[in-house]
């Protein structure tokens, strides 16, 4: 997984592999069946505890959470196959129905694909991913989070083969959300396998990558990446000569405010895919209460594709209170 300079270093995360505080609307949505299942499939909870939420995503609020080992009965999922519809048993023996995360479910004993249940689309924050030559681009991870009576809200979706995906919302909740790019899974077709197992992004930036919106949404969300003339290597080095790790590199074109991000592994080296135009390049280190330090800008012009560059060195005693 790789994730932005944004979601590294904010401390925003939420898997639903455990109870959450967060207190989201009270009314429970029913989603349209294109396919009613003709029998239900027994399988049990994977996740020392798993929350049963009456919509597919975090947005929604939770119902019930099961212990590991809790046996749920499926009825169906969302068209990527990441939320499961099933029916769960309350302490008091009741039947409930809600969705829970397909991951924290053992599904081996499913005998073929579970129905798909469509959401409404005027009920979910749906977008495009794709370079600017409009090639589809998958496994690209997005948050949308708002804000409810004070609490904060976050919801996710990955893109498809197709470039879309989908955050799906209960009815009454109309936003606005702050809507962006949080990671790009190792399987996308923007990462490359490195000799050392690291994914990366060496060939790509976003060119757009966050947003505002409100629901109902009058078109799907664009979000572009840019491909790459040229990719700049340096690294961050202490004193010793060692390499500095978490230091955010940042890149910023004159002509647009486009940016590209990287973060620098051990060792401190990184690689920061760049195209035509004249970018101002900085070091950025986050202190522990989130007080950012930066480097000196540098100037860096690239006016044609492959264009060699000499690798930046930054001293990490140049980062600095500014």
């Amino acid at each position: 997984m790789i994730y932005t300079a944004a979601a590294l270093t904010a401390a925003v995360s939420n898997t639903d592999g455990s109870p959450k505080t967060e207190q989201g609307p009270s009314v429970t949505d029913t989603p349209t069946s294109t396919n009613t299942p003709e029998y239900l499939t027994q399988v049990p909870v994977v996740a020392d505890l798993l929350n049963l939420r009456s919509g597919p995503g975090t947005l929604f609020p939770v119902l019930l959470t099961l212990p590991r080992g809790s046996i749920v009965s499926t009825l169906g999922m969302i068209p990527d196959g990441t939320w499961v519809n099933v029916v769960a048993t309350t302490d008091i023996g009741n039947p409930l129905m809600g969705w829970v995360l397909a991951e924290y479910l053992d599904l081996t004993s499913l005998k073929s694909s579970l129905p798909i249940e469509e959401w409404p689309q005027n009920s979910a924050v749906h977008g495009i991913i794709t370079d600017t030559d409009g090639n589809p681009i998958n496994a690209v991870r997005v948050a949308a989070t708002t804000q409810i009576e004070g609490n904060l809200l976050r919801g996710e979706g990955t893109s498809d083969r197709q470039g879309e995906f989908f955050i799906y919302t209960p009815r009454d909740l109309i936003g606005p959300f702050q809507v962006e790019i949080v990671a790009v899974n190792c399987s996308s077709n923007l990462s490359k396998i490195l000799s050392d197992g690291r994914c990366v992004v060496q060939d790509y930036f976003p060119v757009t990558w966050k947003t505002v919106v409100d629901l109902p949404l009058a078109e799907p969300i664009q979000f572009k990446y840019e491909q790459a003339a040229m990719s700049l290597e340096g690294k961050v080095v202490y004193q010793d000569g060692n390499g500095a790790s978490q230091i955010l590199i940042k890149a910023t074109r004159q002509s647009d405010s486009v940016e590209s991000e990287y973060v620098t592994p051990q060792g401190g080296s990184f690689q920061l895919p760049l195209g035509l135009g004249t970018w101002e390049i900085v070091a950025i280190r986050f202190l522990q209460d989130g007080t950012p330090l930066f480097s000196e800008t540098r100037i860096l012009e690239i006016s044609s594709p492959g264009q060699v560059v000499e690798p930046i060195i930054i001293p990490y005693t140049e980062i600095i209170e500014r």
